[in-house]
């Protein structure tokens, strides 16, 4: 038997030549282009296994990693697909990988890639108030604009202290009231006008069912949206359901109202909406988080509400239109120049909400690839028992920690996509979609398998088993 595995040394390096050969488009690299696990030694002997790369044992690993695959696409619906690959793209597995199906919110991670590309990470929105009155004497003589800039995360201390994991990601509101004190406003004299004119008025996705509305899916949205354009909201226990502003640049404008009444400012009239005059002087501002952030912020937290302003405002960029079909076409695009094969995708909204969407495991794949495992998207991604949609899933798997996605939860739909770190410190890219009239809790628990498999990958032996025997042996 020790004949034998001497025998098998040379024609393992003979292999190791062909392998080499085949993969020289990729020189310097890794088959599966990330950095190799083991590093051979300058100790090594130079006739030793310990030298076979990782192109040698990554076709035995993919191998492997079919069974557990395969098991989990047997009991998944017809209407599914599951694909895996690496980050520079090679696919370890693919099930159904090019057949359009409803994404559920894993179509945020498309709003987020296409206005990140187009806006750029470190872009910021700006709310504004100004005046034509002049101010004499500590008192503005006339009225106040509050023009929104589209910051989807302007919040008042009440609203974020509904939120149960601080802190929150937002934009401080009432640091606007704060301005104007410090500015020596004592009065207003006249009314408090809110513009919300970046966008267009169409306050919901019109094929959305309202039963989204009920349920506080989203508020309405507005380029002036504070609160997320609630009225009034539940507190932590939950008592009561959001109530959606009928006018929320008018709301925002009232919660201006109050905010400087409760400093001590006094005004004299009332909260409405218009738009402000083209002279106005800026009197305050306020600066949103940068958009990278937001992003993190609406993909971990799957915040409807900041897609789809997110997507008004690439739809505002990209044709003067900040109108939710404008932003669709316009993320379209932007992936499409970045050569995203966009043919099999459908986008009616940013967030995944409208079951008319269609997306591919394989496009959610290529988009996650765009940027890879250390860009602002994997970076703003849920993570595995810890964060966001994903803090109370996969606790006790070995995915804890190691997975980052983001979910997609429908009456028919369940879907997660992203990114895991095996235990050999790779990287995996991965989606997950299951289409069906129901959504049993079995689904959920393919889920648990799917992290759990590929943390696992490449399993196979050390390079001291395959490595030659001791002569003595």
């Amino acid at each position: 038997m020790r004949f034998l595995r001497f025998i098998w040394l040379p024609v393992a390096l003979v292999a190791l030549i062909i392998v080499a050969l085949v993969q020289s488009a990729d020189a310097g690299q890794d088959v599966d282009g990330v950095e190799r696990v083991e590093q051979a030694s300058p100790l090594t002997p130079v006739l030793s296994a310990r030298r076979l790369p990782t192109a040698l044992t990554t076709p035995g690993a993919d191998a492997r990693l079919q069974f557990p695959l395969v098991s989990i696409t047997d009991r998944s619906p017809s209407e599914s697909c599951l694909v895996v690959a690496t980050p520079n793209g090679r696919r370890i597995f693919d099930h159904n990988g090019d057949l359009p199906l409803v994404p559920a919110s894993t179509n945020k991670i498309l709003t987020a890639a296409a206005v990140l590309d187009e806006l750029g990470a470190q872009t910021m929105f700006v709310t504004t108030v100004s005046t034509e009155a002049p101010i004499v004497d500590d008192v503005v003589a006339g009225d106040l604009y509050l023009v929104g800039g589209g910051d989807p995360l302007l919040a008042t201390d009440a609203y974020v202290a509904t939120f149960p994991v601080p802190p929150v990601v937002h934009t401080d509101f009432e640091s606007l009231a704060d301005q104007l004190v410090a500015r020596g406003v004592t009065e207003v004299s006249g009314n408090v006008i809110g513009d919300d004119s970046r966008f267009d008025t169409v306050r919901y996705v019109e094929s959305w069912p309202s039963r989204y509305r009920e349920q506080g899916q989203t508020g309405p949205l507005s380029a002036l949206s504070v609160d997320d354009g609630f009225s009034s909201f539940p507190d932590l226990a939950g008592s009561s359901r959001p109530r959606p502003s009928t006018d929320p640049a008018a709301h925002a404008a009232g919660e201006l109202i109050d905010a400087l009444e409760e400093r001590g400012v006094t005004v004299d009239g009332t909260a409405s909406s218009g738009v402000a005059p083209v002279r106005a002087q800026e009197l305050a501002s306020v600066t949103s988080p940068v958009l990278s952030d937001i992003v993190a912020q609406m993909l971990t937290e799957s915040d409807n509400s900041t897609a789809e302003l997110l997507l008004k405002e690439l739809g505002r960029l990209r044709s003067g239109s900040g109108a939710t079909s404008s932003g669709a076409v316009a993320a379209a695009d932007v992936l499409a120049e970045n050569g995203i094969d966009t043919a099999p995708v459908t986008l009616i909204d940013g967030s995944g909400l409208d079951v008319g969407n269609r997306l591919t495991c394989g496009v959610l794949i290529d988009v996650l690839g765009l940027g890879g495992p250390d860009s602002a998207v994997a970076n703003g991604l849920a993570v595995a028992g810890e964060t966001g949609s994903l803090a109370g899933r996969f606790v006790d798997s070995a995915a804890a920690g190691r997975l980052r996605a983001k979910t997609g939860s429908l009456g028919s739909v369940t879907a997660l996509s992203g990114f895991v770190e095996t235990f050999t410190e790779r990287s995996l890219v991965f989606a997950y979609i299951v289409n069906d009239v129901t959504i049993p809790e079995d689904y959920l628990l393919l889920q648990e398998e799917l992290g759990a498999a590929l943390v696992r990958y490449p399993e196979g032996p050390r390079p001291s088993a395959v490595g030659p025997l001791p002569l003595d042996g």
